[in-house]
């Protein structure tokens, strides 16, 4: 969402009628709640078995995602601008 929201939305502004960002920041938003749906998911046996439960691995794919986000961010290219004649 931090690059959509960066990419296409942050120009035009922060309100969503106008194709702004408001709406892809709080998908960003909801999408990195601390509290994992991992517990719902996954059988709590299982999952604390292999040690994916809890805020470490939460905060890890936090650090992942803005790692992403970044690279995304960095590499992107722009196109050329068109000559009118």
């Amino acid at each position: 969402m931090i690059v959509a929201g960066v990419s296409a939305h942050a120009k035009k502004g922060f309100f969503a009628h106008n194709g702004g960002y408001e709406y892809t920041l709080i998908l960003g938003i909801a999408a990195s709640a601390w509290r994992s749906p991992a517990r719902v998911r996954c059988h709590s046996t299982r999952c604390s078995a292999i040690g994916w439960l809890g805020t470490g691995w939460g905060l890890a794919a936090f650090v992942f995602g803005l790692a992403g986000a970044t690279l995304q961010l960095t590499r992107r290219q722009f196109p050329a601008a068109q000559k009118v004649d």
